[in-house]
């Protein structure tokens, strides 16, 4: 873990085994029980290899921060184990500010595989031969998080707002504003990619809100910042986040040809993991 704004105290998390200790608090793991065992079973996709023997060959997997929910499981495979278990042996995560950039890694050919969403989208419309392997989420894992002084939404008129441009958080606030009857030009907002980023903001004082995905907020919640809005209980059923690859990868490399199946043994570990 790191400290954002000198002395006041707030970490945030960086790495899966940070996450891990965030989850076995058992109130988090109640919250999180569910969700952690879904999304952690599509480590299992790159794992197809497993059937002729093990895959050597470096697999580089692009993503903006291991800690963040959205990308946890993908991580968690990594300093858990699993990726070995199943047969893919190195596996080297990559991280790269902001999902507009993991998307532009794949497009390029960086990465094979990558776990961003909106602004793959916009990226397939381009014609971009994008590939969803899977999707993660029904739902859209971010809180509008606020400096204690704010109370309600209506609060945050003329105020700043951290969210990062070309990503996921701006066009997700542009949407939950909409809903509530507010024009985006109510607030001004801040391009700053990552949690650490939006965390120092906040405590800083430099915003009076940020959009954040669990567990990035949760010391900011613990030192009194308010998780104003669930945006999960605003939009329900939304497709959101999803592990990318392209046609190339798909065509050029069948061993890594990312096939969906279960393995019994795959879901035993992570349950397990989640026992720690």
């Amino acid at each position: 873990m790191s400290t954002a704004g000198g002395s006041s105290g707030i970490t945030y998390l960086e790495s899966s085994d940070d996450f891990w200790n965030f989850a076995a608090e058992p109130v988090a793991r109640g919250k999180i029980m569910k969700i952690v065992q879904l999304i952690l079973s599509i480590a299992i996709l790159l794992s197809s290899a497993l059937v002729h023997g093990q895959y050597t060959k470096p697999v580089y997997v692009s993503m903006p921060s291991a800690g963040n929910l959205q990308h946890l499981a993908l991580a968690a495979a990594k300093y858990k184990g699993f990726y070995n278990e199943m047969g893919v042996t190195n596996v080297q995560l990559v991280f790269l500010r902001g999902n507009s950039v993991n998307v532009q890694a794949l497009v390029a050919g960086s990465v094979p595989f990558a776990s961003a969403f909106g602004p793959s989208m916009h990226a397939m419309f381009r014609g971009e031969q994008i590939r969803i392997v899977l999707q993660i989420f029904n739902q859209i894992p971010f809180s509008l998080v606020t400096r204690p002084e704010v109370k309600r939404l209506e609060d945050l008129k003329g105020s700043k707002i951290a969210v990062t441009f070309g990503g996921s958080t701006y066009s997700v606030l542009v949407a939950l504003l909409a809903k509530y009857k507010i024009s985006p030009n109510f607030a001004e907002y801040l391009n700053i990619p990552g949690d650490q980023g939006k965390t120092a903001a906040l405590v800083q004082g430099r915003a009076a809100a940020a959009l954040m995905a669990p567990p990035g907020d949760r010391n900011l919640l613990k030192e009194g910042f308010r998780r104003l809005i669930y945006v999960g209980d605003v939009f329900k059923n939304v497709p959101f986040s999803a592990l990318l690859t392209t046609a190339k990868v798909i065509q050029e490399e069948p061993d890594l040809d990312p096939k969906a199946f279960m393995d019994d043994r795959f879901l035993k570990t992570a349950l397990r993991s989640l026992g720690r």
